[in-house]
């Protein structure tokens, strides 16, 4: 009887099975690596696609990426460094109270040295320096000499003086209401504006003869302080047409338009003592032209 020997073909199956997996392996790190070589090809070539389309794009992948985030961020900032110091040089340029106004409306709080306080305090007419800050106040903050620095804010119903020390206590505090920051704004300002229709300039008004009448009757002083705060009064290329005062009174002060022609007038605030007499005789004249 034949004996058959199986054991060599089950160990060659075996074998054979055994190395199966392993081909398995291999052929699918074949296709990966075949797949990063065709992506990487893949890249490279819309890369310089993109090159070749954008002469601007000197960099492809994710090296002209990085290189676009970093541009931008120093654009960024340099931006940044530009505009503080536009802002540094705008405030170092404020010499006056309507320079200062003008400036509160885009930046409602500033810090400013007393030096250049001072400036801004001169530039103000003197009528309405007692407003801004009390002249006692001021000998008594330059003679004991604390104060450094101003700190402003414009508030919504006012603006608001905060004077400081060296470390930055606060040694005096003043404020003004809005009206009094608009009326010192205006101040010999020149405006568009027709006097015979507006309501608030109707009660009173002079021709330019009868103003002048009063005037010249006036006390030596009266006259001369009128002259001094009214310059419109001896430009002698302004002609007047008339003038009216307003019927409200603004911290003591009456806003009186000096009209050059029928469109044109010229705005000045005078303290109210110095108006009676020009209000009266407007007002008994137009009393009598009623009666």
């Amino acid at each position: 009887m034949t004996r058959i020997n199986l054991l060599p073909g089950i160990k060659s199956e075996y074998k054979r099975l055994a190395r199966k997996p392993y081909v398995m392996v291999g052929a699918a790190l074949v296709v990966l690596l075949a797949a990063e070589v065709g992506w990487h090809v893949a890249e490279r070539s819309i890369g310089k696609y993109l090159l070749w389309q954008n002469p601007g794009r000197e960099k492809i992948g994710r090296s002209w990426q990085e290189d676009q985030n970093r541009l931008a961020a120093h654009t960024r900032l340099e931006q940044i460094t530009r505009d503080q110091r536009e802002r540094v040089t705008e405030l170092e340029g404020i010499a006056t109270f309507t320079e200062l106004a003008a400036y509160l409306r885009t930046n409602p709080r500033l810090v400013l040295p007393a030096s250049q306080f001072s400036l801004i305090y001169q530039s103000v007419p003197e009528l309405f320096r007692s407003a801004l800050l009390p002249a006692g106040e001021v000998v008594a903050i330059h003679r004991e000499g604390q104060i450094t620095s101003l700190l402003v804010d414009q508030l919504a119903d006012r603006l608001s003086l905060n004077f400081m020390n060296a470390g930055n206590q606060l040694v005096y505090q003043t404020s003004l209401p809005n009206e009094q920051v608009e009326m010192m704004q205006n101040h010999g300002r020149e405006l568009q504006l027709d006097l015979r229709t507006e309501e608030r300039f109707q009660e009173h008004m002079l021709t330019a003869v009868e103003f002048f009448d009063i005037l010249d009757r006036q006390f030596y002083d009266e006259r001369a302080n009128i002259i001094k705060t009214v310059p419109v009064l001896t430009d002698f290329s302004a002609e007047l047409v008339r003038v009216a005062f307003a019927n409200k009174i603004i911290s003591g002060f009456v806003e009186t338009a000096f009209a050059l022609d029928d469109m044109r007038v010229r705005i000045y605030y005078l303290p109210e003592e110095w108006t009676i007499v020009f209000t009266s005789r407007s007002r008994s004249e137009n009393e009598s032209s009623f009666f």
